[in-house]
């Protein structure tokens, strides 16, 4: 479904290290990481990049209250409202329309 999305140029995958992934997207000489992850690699990656990133507040205290203690303290907010709102900054916003899917058309040939 990505491959045929017309807003997608290129695609950039995990490497094997993060000196690796560094090297690449350094090359590529991005000005803006959005890290959505938030784990410990995508954060060592955008601190070490030196490129300007946004991110949001995953609750992890709070997810961690309700997982443990069964104490609700998460707000009632979707977790894609909660991307669009790291993304806010960018003028970027949820336009209520649903997501959009691209595809290819492939020919089945002939069937058994």
């Amino acid at each position: 479904m990505l491959e045929s999305n017309p807003f997608i140029d290129k695609f950039h995958f995990k490497q094997p290290t993060i000196t690796k992934t560094l090297s690449i997207l350094k090359q590529e000489k991005f000005d803006l990481i959005i890290d959505l992850q938030k784990s410990i690699q995508s954060r060592i990656l955008c601190l070490r990049s030196g490129i300007q990133y946004i991110n949001y507040n995953k609750l992890n205290f709070k997810k961690w209250i309700y997982v443990n203690l069964k104490i609700e303290k998460l707000p009632e907010v979707h977790l894609v409202e909660r991307y669009f709102e790291a993304i806010k900054p960018l003028g970027i916003h949820n336009d209520e329309n649903g997501l959009d899917y691209f595809y290819k058309t492939i020919e089945i040939g002939n069937l058994p």
